[in-house]
């Protein structure tokens, strides 16, 4: 796909806007990119994380709590599911590069599109009044239900999403800032429903409600899912025209297809991100989703769910995100990642050996490790926009939708694993589920396998991550300025070619 550089004059850029000023001379019938763009792009990770968080932190417990299902089949679902997503993250992102553009952009009508039925999905998933159906219309409904949100309906305004930062603008610094502002949304719809949703589903006395509270829950995230998506849809702008790649897909048909994928799977760029993804992702939800079990079983305090996840978002709003802009332009997307992990992977390690008993004193260590986890999660979709340069360098072509797709089943596999390793590691301690009003108390064999879970599991994962990304990532800083400086020439040429 080749990228042509529309719209452009006057600039609002927020670095080197000197240097930058005269590049893309084409953006001045369309309102110049600032903080409106910005606000945007961020509400829709918060709209995306909204439905999205509330299943990797609560769907287990739902189904596991209220439902009474065996972890060990909510973790062969999450597994199941991935399978599915193979081919539906895969298509729509073909569908997404193929779709021609509308006056109103090639991304952003997917928004309006698919708002109104991802709302209904995720609210569809968490019905208490099936809490005394047979197991077997459980199951049945758990596999219809999570797919249609999570194969279908998340995947299709995902993908688009993803892409459309590539189409706000073609300014590096600025894409930059639309990744920032992306995990800005991000952690702030952890934090809306990481601190509401424990005090509204636990009991004084550390269980979970087994009324209706979480269906209606799920419908207030369902209403503001559609307030922000909507925000994104009104508040942002799409100034890069990315050429429909239809025709030529056509013409080839389902060979064109094959060596698409082939070429883009043989990029060591789109690899390495790709299966970092899969590592980030298993460990970022592993460790959400055992806090539901760490905080109520070993430290006997469920109000620590809600206090974590609300200093966690304070971290990355008041910390990280400043350091890691400041550090990622500095030395490095790259470089500043490796730091981070690193840093996570050594307090984790720390923490399983120490095993504070007092639950402050966990959180407190904790939240180092987290932070560590956050410098890359704030600069991970401005890497992988500095992976679709280094496709477009090395193959002259621009695959936004298809190369987003491709990382997002990766991160799909990687919440697939987390869930699969929880669940089979709950029932392998010996876990007891629970429905109904029955109190069940867990063996101390149990807690403590909890507590290895939750502490050596995000240690491994993030030292993984950061040996991975050091070793296979190949886009360093000089190896990204040289790319955005080869296709700044390749553009200009373009440009002075078609006056």
């Amino acid at each position: 796909m080749i990228v042509k550089k529309l719209l452009g004059g006057e600039e609002n850029m927020s670095h080197n806007s000197n240097r930058h000023g005269s590049e893309f001379p084409e953006r001045a019938n369309k309102p110049p990119f600032g903080i409106r763009d910005k606000i945007g792009y961020m509400s829709g990770d918060l709209a995306n994380n909204l439905t999205f968080q509330f299943a990797s932190l609560f769907l287990m417990v739902f189904y596991t709590e209220v439902w009474g299902v065996n972890p060990a089949i909510v973790g062969t679902l999450f597994a199941v599911s991935r399978v599915v997503d193979a081919f539906t993250d895969v298509t729509m992102g073909v569908i997404v590069d193929r779709a021609p553009a509308t006056e109103e952009g090639k991304f952003r009508p997917w928004i309006k599109r698919v708002m109104g039925p991802i709302a209904i999905a995720s609210f569809l998933m968490y019905q208490t009044g099936l809490a005394d159906a047979s197991m077997t219309v459980k199951i049945v409904y758990m596999y219809i239900t999570y797919i249609i949100w999570g194969s279908v309906t998340y995947t299709a305004i995902n993908i688009p999403y993803g892409s459309m930062a590539s189409a706000l603008t073609p300014n590096p610094s600025e894409r930059t800032e639309l990744s920032i502002w992306r995990t800005r949304g991000q952690v702030l719809g952890q934090m809306i429903v990481g601190v509401v949703t424990p005090l509204l589903i636990y009991t004084d006395g550390n269980q979970v409600k087994q009324d209706a509270t979480f269906t209606w829950v799920a419908g207030i995230i369902s209403v503001l899912t559609l307030v922000f998506y909507y925000i994104t849809y009104k508040f942002t702008t799409e100034r890069v025209k990315i050429e429909d790649v239809g025709a030529a897909d056509e013409q080839g048909g389902i060979m064109s297809l094959f060596r698409k994928f082939g070429r883009l799977l043989s990029q060591r760029s789109l690899l390495s991100i790709t299966g970092s993804s899969v590592l980030l992702l298993m460990t970022m939800i592993l460790m959400s989703s055992m806090y539901n079990y760490l905080y109520p079983h070993f430290y006997n305090y469920s109000d620590a769910i809600a206090i974590v996840n609300f200093i966690n978002p304070i971290i990355v709003f008041l910390v990280v995100s400043p350091l890691a802009s400041k550090f990622g332009r500095q030395l490095g997307k790259k470089e500043t990642a490796v730091s981070g992990l690193l840093l996570g992977a050594l307090v984790y390690f720390a923490v399983y050996f120490i095993r504070p008993e007092n639950v402050f004193v966990y959180i407190a260590i904790s939240s180092i490790g987290y932070a560590g986890l956050a410098v890359f999660n704030a600069l991970v979709w401005a890497m992988i926009t500095d992976v679709i340069d280094d496709i477009e360098v090395k193959s002259h072509t621009r695959d936004d939708g298809t190369v987003y797709a491709i990382n997002s089943f990766a991160r799909k596999i990687g919440q697939a694993l987390a869930g699969l390793v929880a669940g089979y590691a709950l029932s392998f301690t010996g876990y007891q589920t629970g429905a109904g009003d029955e109190v069940i108390t867990q063996t101390a064999d149990t807690i403590s396998g909890i507590f290895t879970t939750s502490t050596l599991g995000p240690a491994v994962g993030y030292l993984l991550t950061a040996l991975f990304i050091m070793f296979v990532y190949p886009l360093n800083k000089e190896a990204t300025l040289e790319n955005q400086q080869i296709l700044e020439e390749r553009r200009m040429s373009s440009m002075e070619d078609e006056s």
